[in-house]
């Protein structure tokens, strides 16, 4: 069987799967065609927790929807998905210009040479049109970003601090 993305974001997202229930997101308002709308507080709804056996513990539920709260934040910063992240593309959506607030995008500086040829990021918003600079900020190699942000995680696995608590403790400050 293929696991499609929309059927595990629906999982994700669902709290039947975390062993709750949230009663009449729908209701009917027509029983003859059978009509269904969504309840915008028209009729009660009713919320029941431990309904039926978990899918999902409730900790890992609650960390997806805090990164997904992560990733709609990092959606003002005009990226259109995230869904095209990659091993390649890593630092996707998550390198943000401090003078605009654009994304860095990932350029390839081709050369004949193989010793010039480079990856690198840069802000999208650098060139508003060909060869019109319109933020001076400097781009980042590919090899220097990917070594510090090794040095970054080595940082924190040596103090000792969990990835999911440091999720935890930035959305409630």
């Amino acid at each position: 069987m293929k696991w499609y993305e929309s059927s595990i974001r629906k999982i994700l997202s669902n709290e039947k799967y975390k062993a709750e229930a949230l009663l009449q997101k729908t209701y009917t308002v027509d029983f003859l065609s059978k009509k269904h709308v969504v309840n915008d507080s028209d009729v009660p709804q009713y919320y029941i927790e431990n309904s039926h056996p978990a899918i999902i513990d409730k900790d890992t539920w609650e960390a997806v929807q805090l990164e997904t709260v992560r990733r709609k934040v990092f959606m003002k910063h005009r990226i259109k998905t995230l869904d095209y992240v990659s091993d390649e593309l890593a630092f996707t959506g998550k390198v943000i210009c401090g003078k605009y607030g654009h994304v860095y995008g990932r350029k390839v500086w081709n050369s004949t040479n193989e010793g010039l040829k480079r990856k690198i990021w840069q802000c999208n918003n650098k060139y508003i049109a060909k060869g019109v600079i319109n933020c001076e900020n400097d781009h980042i190699d590919e090899k220097v970003l990917r070594r510090v942000f090794t040095q970054a995680i080595q940082s924190y696995r040596k103090q000792g601090i969990l990835f999911k608590e440091m999720a935890v403790q930035k959305y409630l400050i």
